[in-house]
């Protein structure tokens, strides 16, 4: 055991040291005169930190690429903003903290047997259900599709200076998405969240550039070979997994009616009499894991170690979730959906459809669950059957929220609720980040290791007053200050220059 927290320790700080070296290295390409006439310098590259480059859609005048103010490096005027993504963003924060509370405050074997922990009856019940329709995996998909859509908004206006503005972009580009994955590294490691999402963005932020430039139709139809790849490699798992269970359930039936059984039906019995004895050790599994995260920090961070590694390991990144969002998200940033340029009757026909069709799906989903009464058979099944229901699911009802907040916004109603909302989402990494702090503090034994003593609506509560608190902090900081916390040291690590700090300083 000690040889394997040595292991991930050691391969961390190999990995770290290998971004700073690269880092570095990247540096010493730029010039004097580059450092000066940086056109992109106004935008963070990415969702997580895309400051604005497009007039919002109150009718703000647009900029042109050859504007001067686009060559000084200055934060992007309020009026050029375009307010609904940051709404988006802003939204999507609040969604991943409902996701992600769970987690934070329960053993992690809670999101696949919730009835082992965090209660599942009442309001508890309502709770698991609502956040599985509303905000898992929904929040993720938008959130991709936002990061992929950075890649196209980032460079839009830079590439406009010719050859060298385009190779000055991909510099910065691949720096900022190194840094990224440092950042998650330390999110996983060193604050303990096991499910840290910046590491993969990083990842595969890695090979969304070459992309940025293809025309929407190719990038929606590469999207959907690899959504649909994935999604088959489970379709065949799901229906055995079914039919299993199916299976055990006729024969309990039968042998409860006294019905004389065969000896193959025994032996199917037996065997999930085993499956069930795994389940009783799996509670003791949990209790194990929820006494050392609250045993101290470092108990806490190596329990979570191996979870982060396999987290970020997960092929499902790779094939259903992450990259096919972002290609997605490309490919809308350059039809106009992101950003605002489709019709309204667009988004309200879109809206119309994916919102009911999306919450039925998922609502069918996690009343199939639920009704199994949460079998510890019924675990794979559910996840295999995820894999071809829930990625249609979480589209679905990413482009209705997407669509929702566009209709808001052009309708110019709910203006202090929108204007609260989009100060959290011009603060996405620093409030991310924020969020595994607050838990770390909360749920550890690095502060008041409360990990448990919550039931899951108790934890709904209290991820909606860290999500208030985290817009009235945001609202006021940036009152006074240009860009969040992290998102300044993110610029002044990817540049090596000092940025703007104060709201009406001079860069």
């Amino acid at each position: 055991m000690l040889i394997y927290r040595l292991s991930w320790l050691w391969r961390s700080a190999c990995i770290c040291t290998f971004y700073l070296a690269l880092s570095e290295n990247l540096y010493d390409t730029y010039t004097a005169r580059s450092l000066a006439t940086r056109p992109w310098e106004a935008g963070l590259g990415s969702a997580i930190a895309y400051e604005g480059h497009f007039p919002r859609m109150n009718g703000a005048s647009h900029m042109s690429p050859g504007d001067s103010a686009a060559s000084e490096p200055a934060p992007t005027p309020i009026n050029q903003r375009i307010e609904s993504i940051d709404v988006l963003r802003g939204l999507v924060l609040l969604g991943i903290l409902f996701m992600n509370i769970p987690l934070f405050g329960l053993p992690h074997q809670a999101a696949k047997h919730p009835n082992l922990s965090g209660g599942i009856e009442g309001l508890d019940w309502w709770a698991w259900f609502l956040s599985g329709v509303l905000w898992d995996g929904k929040m993720r998909a938008l959130f991709s599709m936002l990061f992929g859509a950075g890649a196209v908004l980032l460079t839009r206006r830079a590439e406009s200076a010719g050859p060298e503005g385009r190779a000055r972009t991909a510099d910065i580009y691949y720096r900022r998405m190194l840094w990224l994955m440092l950042f998650g590294i330390i999110d996983g490691y060193v604050l303990g969240w096991f499910g840290d999402i910046l590491y993969w963005y990083g990842v595969t932020g890695l090979i969304l550039y070459p992309l940025r430039r293809l025309k929407p139709r190719a990038i929606i139809i590469a999207a959907s070979v690899i959504l649909l790849s994935g999604i088959g490699m489970h379709a065949l798992g799901h229906e055995k997994a079914v039919r299993k269970q199916r299976e055990i359930w006729s024969i309990q039936a039968a042998f409860a009616a006294g019905h004389q059984l065969r000896d193959k039906d025994y032996e199917k019995l037996i065997a999930h009499g085993e499956r069930r004895k795994e389940q009783q050790a799996l509670a003791e599994k949990i209790k194990k894991e929820a006494e050392a995260r609250k045993a101290g920090y470092f108990s806490a961070i190596f329990e979570t170690a191996s979870v982060c590694t396999k987290w970020n390991s997960a092929p499902l990144y790779m094939d259903s979730d992450v990259i096919p969002m972002m290609l997605l998200g490309i490919a809308f940033a350059n039809a106009g959906v992101i950003t605002g340029r489709r019709s309204t009757r667009f988004y309200l026909i879109t809206a119309l459809v994916c919102l009911p069709l999306g919450w039925m799906i998922a609502g069918r989903d996690m009343l199939a669950w639920s009704n199994s009464g949460f079998d510890i058979d019924m675990v794979g099944s559910y996840a295999d059957g995820a894999a071809w229901s829930y990625p249609t699911q979480r589209l679905l009802l990413a482009l209705a929220y997407l669509s929702i907040v566009m209709l808001i916004a052009r309708a110019g109603i709910l203006r202090f609720f929108m204007q609260a909302i989009a100060a959290a989402g011009r603060m996405p990494l620093t409030n991310y980040l924020a969020q595994s702090v607050i838990c770390l503090f909360i749920f550890t034994g690095a502060g008041f290791a409360m990990l448990g003593e919550f039931s899951r609506w108790q934890l709904v509560v209290l991820a909606l007053g860290i999500w208030l608190a985290q817009v009235i902090f945001s609202t006021l900081w940036l009152k006074w200050f240009a860009y969040g916390p992290m998102e300044w040291i993110w610029r002044w690590l990817a540049y090596r220059q000092r940025p703007q700090w104060r709201l009406h300083d001079t860069a």
